[in-house]
């Protein structure tokens, strides 16, 4: 036996047990219980109706008490009013109170006294479906194919092996072989996929010379480098650099003592660079020679000689004379300011004498000599000139 506890306003007193007939009709008051029963129906069907009173309102519990009802049988309570209570069923065993009917899917139930009957029944149909999974759009459950075949593709820069797997197995990617000397990047100057290609000059980001610390340059070690990409910094010698950061314009180079860096030097017309033992070179001309002259030019230097005509001379002797005076000067032979006089000995004797000049008359075309001792009879003295 189980409760049905109705909670709601009335103003029937229930008494003792009565059997009603159907449609019967009880007023109140009464004490006690009131036990409905229709006797014999294999689906009994009943119903209990309380009037509420406008003067003695009832707020107690109505309690009904009911048995197991017959097979397939329920009962229903319905067309709760307004101020209606609430409706408590306690304490229903599926075993005794609903016996051995099984409830459909129609009225809530699975259909199936088995989890799995139960699973099967609430699953989509499975006919023909073997080896699917179930899956959902969101609204509705259905049964959907499995995956039979897994394959990898890759870019050409990648190899795939293993491909594809149809039971187990594993994907494997491998980097393929590539010419000497590629890097593997975007575009040289737009978007776009990367692959292996030549390095060019937009792949070196700018840098700082002092960063480049072992090696020298070499044209083989980045190819289309651009020497502006280098922006800071100055390149050492040892790096193939100069070690300076500017230079004398319209000047030649020469490294400083240390050798640690180049260093400019201007030249003036006809000056050449000189080298000096243990020292740095030096900017000199050249110095003219017996018989040369040196002309200095804008990026020239003219060497000829500067014998005029005939530029040699003898001259004979007086045994008893050391003083020559207004001597001429070779024919075709002009003397400059300049001019050079070279005068050699002959002594017939063997006896060692000098001569020096002591005056050119560049008026007269002549010149004046004395000598150191005298000469022995049939001596001469030779004489050559230069300007």
């Amino acid at each position: 036996m189980k409760a049905l506890i109705i909670k709601s306003t009335l103003v029937l007193m229930l008494g003792s047990f009565f059997a009603f007939s159907a449609q019967a009709q009880m007023t109140a008051p009464f004490a006690g219980g009131v036990k409905l029963q229709q006797g014999g129906a294999v689906s009994p069907a009943m119903g209990l109706s309380l009037k509420a009173s406008n003067t003695t309102p009832y707020t107690s519990d109505v309690t009904l008490n009911f048995v197991q009802p017959t097979t397939n049988g329920f009962m229903k309570i319905a067309a709760f009013g307004a101020n209606a209570g609430n409706v408590v069923v306690s304490a229903i065993d599926l075993t005794t109170d609903i016996g051995a009917s099984i409830l459909p899917i129609a009225n809530g139930g699975t259909g199936s006294a088995t989890a799995i009957g139960a699973l099967t029944n609430l699953l989509p149909s499975q006919g023909g479906n073997s080896g699917k999974f179930l899956t959902t759009n969101g609204t509705t459950s259905s049964w959907g194919s499995p995956v039979t075949s897994v394959g990898l593709a890759l870019p050409a820069e990648l190899t795939v092996s293993n491909s594809p797997v149809t039971t187990t197995g594993t994907l494997t990617a491998a980097w393929a072989s590539q010419t000497a000397n590629k890097i593997f990047a975007s575009p040289d100057g737009a978007p776009g996929a990367p692959s292996f290609r030549t390095m060019t000059a937009n792949d070196v980001p700018s840098l700082d010379a002092s960063k480049i610390t072992t090696g020298t340059f070499s044209a083989s070690m980045i190819p289309n480098l651009d020497a502006s990409k280098i922006t800071t910094g100055t390149l050492a010698v040892a790096r193939g650099g100069t070690g300076s950061t500017s230079f004398t314009g319209n000047a030649v180079i020469v490294s400083n003592a240390a050798g640690t860096a180049l260093t400019s030097q201007s030249l003036t017309n006809g000056q050449i660079i000189i080298g000096s033992t243990g020292a740095a070179p030096v900017a000199a001309t050249i110095t003219a020679g017996s018989g040369i002259s040196i002309t200095n030019g804008a990026g020239s230097i003219t060497i000829s000689s500067n014998a005029n005509g005939m530029n040699k001379a003898r001259v004979n002797l007086n045994a008893a004379a050391v003083s020559y005076t207004a001597n001429a000067a070779p024919a075709g032979f002009t003397f400059s300011a300049t001019s050079v006089v070279n005068i050699t000995i002959l002594e017939a004797g063997g006896y060692p004498i000098t001569a020096t000049v002591t005056n050119i008359n560049t008026v007269l075309n002549t010149f004046d000599f004395v000598i150191s001792g005298y000469p022995t009879a049939g001596s001469t003295a030779l004489v050559s000139f230069q300007n």
